[in-house]
């Protein structure tokens, strides 16, 4: 039951309603015409009018309801499939950048670098985290910290690392002892 988000819940309970009115509501109407909305008989002509125009009001009025419970359960699927839809593409972006940050060429792990500094500032929740210690991980294994020398050469770093030290350099949050938080 922890799964079940609350829109969910919405559209179970849309559905149970309209449930109930097929089911209950319009057959006494239908069966019972004006004698339900008064409960009386009723023997003028005008009435019975007036009572067949009571009638169709209610049956109007269900209809209406059952549209917009209608499009509320519509648009609350809709929302919920496209949510799963782009956390689907996120995460397939996110694969395969990953995959692109081993590739030989340049290029493509700039893309990659790229592409996950995009994916980050995205959806920061699920992803913000694993990418900074993927980027900081792949700067670690290519460009090492140098032995101290008598004189510090100046050789540049390569692109891919310089790109890297970028990123993270324009990053929204600090990760700290475990926790992530906005800087300041």
């Amino acid at each position: 039951m922890k799964n079940i988000r609350p829109i969910h819940w919405i559209i179970v309970l849309v559905v149970a309603i309209m449930i109930l009115l097929v089911v209950f509501v319009i057959p006494q109407i239908l069966t019972y015409g004006g004698d339900y909305v008064t409960n009386q008989h009723t023997t003028t002509f005008g009435e019975r009018n007036e009572l067949i125009r009571t009638q169709n009001q209610i049956i109007a009025t269900i209809a209406q309801v059952f549209g917009g419970l209608l499009v509320l359960a519509t648009i609350a699927v809709t929302r919920s499939t496209r949510n799963v839809t782009r956390r689907g593409q996120i995460t397939e972006r996110f694969t395969r950048a990953i995959d692109q940050l081993g590739s030989d060429n340049l290029a493509v792990r700039l893309g990659a670098i790229y592409a996950l500094e995009q994916i980050a500032r995205e959806s920061e929740k699920e992803y913000y985290r694993p990418i900074v210690e993927i980027l900081t991980a792949f700067v670690r294994a290519n460009a090492p910290w140098p032995q101290p020398q008598p004189t510090p050469p100046h050789k540049k770093a390569p692109a891919d690392i310089q790109a890297i030290l970028s990123v993270l350099k324009s990053r929204r949050y600090s990760m700290v002892a475990g926790r992530t938080g906005l800087l300041t």
